[in-house]
């Protein structure tokens, strides 16, 4: 099994895979939270005045909130862990995060809110840009171009991005295989070895195949005809056979009625 398919079970994870783990559980939850609540609100929430309007861009904006201090509380516990270098090492995930969930609520279905959301950018407020469609896939370049051996997990973080949904500047584009190539060099950079799952080398659920037929071969009925005949053969046997025992049974029976019925005629 592929180091990408085993991952979750991996107790060696580094402190950014935590982090990032840490952080998409808590967008995931307030995704849920503005599916069920803030999709229901009018398009006022985007910002036309109103007390409707206002409670919904007050959870908007706390959702935000809640989102920018987990943020900033990770580089901070990556600063007093590991110094500067953890710091530079965690922002470089930290941008991968926000542009993420950035994207993550901006394609929401159903989701009102994205006005707002749109002039409240997670990357803004960190970074002060607005630009991560591009942005994420330059710095992904240049960190692919580098290739350095210590930063598998920043590769693992852009990976994860990827595969939850983030398209950036090739969203809505009918030709996707720039992203397919971005995910198979970052798989390759993870694993030291091209990817095997859709070439039949390795499977999800190996059990499931345990019991699976290699081969077979199509077994059909013997013509109808050849069954007919025979039956009518069988049928014809154990009639004869039944005629010869009834016929031995009853000899007896008829020799003694032929008697009675020869006495009974020279009586009469």
């Amino acid at each position: 099994m592929s180091y990408a398919l085993k991952r979750q079970f991996d107790t060696n994870t580094g402190f950014v895979m935590r982090f990032f783990e840490e952080h998409y559980r808590l967008v995931l939850k307030h995704l849920k939270t503005c599916t069920a609540e803030l999709s229901t609100v009018s398009s006022a929430a985007d910002g036309i005045p109103g007390d409707a309007d206002s409670a919904a861009v007050e959870r908007l904006q706390l959702i935000l909130n809640d989102l920018y201090e987990t943020l900033e509380r990770q580089a901070l516990i990556a600063a007093q862990k590991g110094g500067e270098f953890a710091v530079s090492y965690y922002k470089e995930a930290q941008y991968i995060m926000a542009a993420l969930t950035d994207e993550l609520f901006l394609n929401l279905p159903g989701f009102t809110g994205k006005q707002y959301w749109s002039e409240n950018l997670l990357e803004s407020r960190l970074y002060g840009t607005h630009e991560a469609g591009d942005l994420f896939f330059k710095k992904l370049d240049d960190f692919l171009e580098k290739r350095g051996a210590v930063r598998r997990d920043i590769a693992e973080v852009y990976l994860l991005a990827l595969g939850v949904g983030f398209k950036g500047k090739f969203r809505g584009m009918p030709d996707q295989r720039q992203l397919d190539y971005y995910r198979r060099e970052l798989y390759i950079f993870i694993n030291h070895e091209e990817p095997r799952l859709y070439q039949g080398e390795d499977r999800l659920f190996p059990q499931a195949y345990s019991h699976t037929l290699v081969e077979g071969q199509a077994k059909r009925f013997q013509d109808v005809r050849f069954w007919t005949g025979a039956f009518a053969s069988i049928f014809g046997i154990l009639l004869l056979v039944s005629f010869v025992i009834w016929q031995n049974a009853t000899a007896d029976v008829e020799g003694m009625a032929d008697e009675i019925i020869q006495n009974s005629a020279f009586k009469i």
